[in-house]
């Protein structure tokens, strides 16, 4: 009889030993991120956005509105080279001038993470262009997104 338990204990351990699970704790989705700047006494210094909001997607669909911070991030579409974003420097300000239209063009490459977390896209800007409204320009500070959160990807310097 102790035996049969031994041999049914064993036998439930290796199974239960033999699990395929595994728990993915990295993300699989890359932001872009943005700092924003204002000339000041003909230096860039760090700008609180006080009600600004970035509109993008395909529709545009997503909107994140940026109140107090100098950061933003968004998303880049993984199905086609090319993102569309609308910059709103104020919230309120609809009129065709209060807006700003960028289009980043990129290259992208799937990155195998592990089996429990797929795949990411990592992007590489290669090309931008923006409208002049409340922009005065945009620098791409480095044009590798991938998972890294620490890293700015874009610079947009507001207009005085």
């Amino acid at each position: 009889m102790t035996r049969y338990f031994l041999l049914l204990t064993g036998l439930l351990l290796h199974l239960i030993s033999c699990t395929d699970e595994e728990v993915c704790l990295i993300p699989n989705t890359t932001q872009l991120k943005i700092t924003t700047k204002v000339k000041q006494e003909n230096l860039w210094k760090d700008s609180l956005l006080t009600n600004a909001r970035l509109y993008f997607g395909n529709t545009p669909m997503y909107q994140y509105s940026i109140r107090n911070s100098q950061y933003s991030s968004l998303l880049l579409n993984p199905q086609e080279d090319i993102t569309r974003f609308y910059f709103q420097a104020d919230s309120s300000d609809f009129s065709p001038t209060g807006i700003d239209t960028c289009t980043l063009q990129y290259t992208r490459q799937l990155k195998f993470i592990s089996k429990a977390c797929g795949y990411y896209t990592e992007f590489t800007i290669q090309n931008l262009s923006y409208t002049t409204h409340t922009i005065d320009s945009i620098w791409i500070t480095n044009p590798l997104v991938n998972q890294n959160i620490n890293t700015n990807h874009l610079q947009l310097a507001l207009k005085q």
